[in-house]
């Protein structure tokens, strides 16, 4: 896609369900477990919530607690309406707006420490602050995630490295995978693994 299309969804590639199963086949999930998820770019939240259902399985994901945002008006709706049927319980933490201005107690109110995954699939452009709007998404979430959670990151493999710093102060066990070809050949993006630390560097 153009950088015109891209701006025309503000910025926002949705990540292709193909590539979330393949996500979702490396990561291991205890279905006993207890599961906040942070997702603050969540689009009309297909993707995070096909990721709960293939990780956990239709019934375990339900129980999921799911703190997700989207500003674009027709996503955001979808975005609450879809996660209404998927996860009936789940609230008030589905929020209609700018992710930045979004107070969800930093996720601790419900889970201690914080979520222990946090799905950030940003949207993709500069910023004349810290580079990468990526970037900057990657320093106001990671501190959702409890110590020892999951960085699911994903971006163009162009901006990764004005994420590399705080990629390695605050989270190890990094690993990126591109995505297959045919998807790599059109978006060009990785998706980056790695465990939030228990302190920062």
């Amino acid at each position: 896609m153009s950088r015109l299309g891209a701006l025309s969804i503000g910025c926002f590639y949705a990540c292709p369900e193909q590539v979330v199963r393949s996500i979702a086949a490396l990561v291991k999930l205890d279905p006993k477990g207890d599961y906040a998820i942070v997702d603050p770019c969540a689009g009309e939240g297909d993707a995070v919530l096909s990721f709960c259902e293939h990780t956990l399985g239709v019934a375990k994901a339900q129980a999921v607690n799911l703190y997700a945002a989207e500003s674009e008006a027709k996503r955001s709706h979808k975005l609450v309406l879809n996660t209404r049927l998927a996860l009936p319980h789940n609230g008030d933490k589905v929020i209609r707006g700018n992710a930045f201005r979004v107070d969800w107690g930093e996720t601790k109110a419900t889970h201690k420490s914080g979520g222990q995954i946090l799905w950030l699939n940003p949207p993709y452009a500069e910023d004349p602050v810290y580079v990468r709007m990526e970037e900057r998404f990657l320093l106001r979430f990671a501190p959702t995630l409890c110590p020892a959670g999951l960085l699911i990151f994903i971006l163009p493999v162009s901006a990764l490295r004005a994420s590399a710093a705080t990629l390695s102060r605050h989270f190890v066990s990094l690993v990126a995978f591109r995505f297959p070809a045919e998807e790599y050949a059109t978006y060009g993006q990785v998706v980056v693994f790695g465990y939030k630390r228990p302190t920062t560097l």
